[in-house]
């Protein structure tokens, strides 16, 4: 005799724990690529924060290496009567004689201005400039390629002549330029132009402004990256050139060599105008943050930049201090 066998399935309640246990199991695991993807966000962020600190630092290290570089002068230039217009073109005679003796101070600065002094204020917007961050000046020649030749100039640029014993300083194309007329050793080619260079570094509220080169409350739609910017001295008037996202502080100590030995003797935050042309050294220090803020972060730290102590706001972007030594190479070079 046979006996049918009955065909037994899951019953409600065990049906109900099984999904139960299933989606317990998917939310620890949605969850957990939740987790491993905010960690991912936050060491892109930290990377790129980092990246963009070693840049900015290396672009004003390189800047302040080449400050005084113009050519192969051995003139030296006299010591201007007040600190050099860093605003000036040379649109004409007048200017082009003052950027000859601003040679004298391949590197100026200003220290922490709440608003920008007038000179500065000339060709660069005070909202374009970050309240209490220092203002970095550098001058040289173009270090690049060997010079043109007087006639292969152009217009409104500043250019700058030198020999051994003299220097020209005159602009391409226009009748405000000086005639250039230095030759070389056999005194009869012409001595060679260079590109005269002055570069402003500064920090600014902003990236992209929202309108025109101003930074306001739109720019960065609505939320301003503070950037390293510099304002370079170009054809006939100055350009702003915009270098690195999300650095928020620089602070500059200058080293002056009071012995003439080519070492700095000590560092000061604002020199008197005779110590300018004594700097032979520049211990920069810049703050960075991250262009996004970090859930659950709280920036309530205190950054040392040098002398400076900078106290974050207590708010959830992270940040970055660096702080480097740089020798004016060829300022404090002339000296040893």
């Amino acid at each position: 005799m046979t006996f049918a066998t009955r065909a037994r399935g899951f019953s409600l309640i065990e049906l109900m724990v099984a999904i139960t246990i299933g989606l317990l199991l998917m939310l620890a695991m949605t969850r957990l690529m939740s987790q491993q993807d905010s960690a991912r966000g936050e060491i892109e962020k930290s990377g790129r924060q980092i990246e963009n600190g070693r840049y900015a630092v290396n672009l004003v290290h390189e800047d302040i290496q080449l400050a005084g570089y113009f050519g192969q002068t051995g003139a030296q230039a006299t010591l201007p009567a007040t600190l050099p217009d860093p605003c000036l073109t040379g649109a004409n005679a007048t200017e082009l004689t003052a950027l000859r003796t601003a040679m004298a101070l391949p590197i100026q600065g200003y220290d922490s201005p709440a608003t920008l002094p007038t000179a500065l204020a000339a060709c660069l917007d005070d909202d374009n400039h970050l309240p209490g961050t220092d203002v970095l000046i550098i001058r040289r020649s173009d270090a690049e390629g060997a010079g043109v030749v007087p006639t292969a100039t152009v217009s409104g640029q500043v250019y700058v002549q030198t020999t051994p014993a003299d220097v020209i300083v005159g602009a391409g194309g226009s009748t405000a330029a000086t005639t250039f007329t230095l030759r070389r050793k056999d005194a009869v080619t012409s001595a060679e132009l260079r590109r005269h260079v002055q570069r402003i570094y500064f920090i600014s509220p902003c990236h992209v402004p929202s309108t025109g080169e101003v930074c306001d409350a739109g720019a960065d739609n609505g939320r301003p990256i503070p950037t390293l910017k510099r304002l370079d001295l170009t054809a006939g008037g100055h350009s702003i050139v915009p270098l690195v996202e999300g650095v928020e502080n620089l602070q500059l100590e200058y080293g002056i060599d009071a012995s003439g030995d080519g070492s700095p003797d000590r560092f000061e935050t604002a020199p008197d105008l005779a110590e300018w042309p004594d700097v032979v050294a520049v211990r920069v220090g810049l703050l960075t943050r991250a262009l996004e803020p970090s859930a659950g972060h709280v920036d309530d730290r205190s950054y040392v930049l040098g002398s400076t102590t900078i106290t974050a706001p207590g708010d959830a972007y992270k940040r970055q201090a660096y702080v480097v030594a740089v020798r004016a190479v060829n300022t404090s070079g002339r000296r040893e």
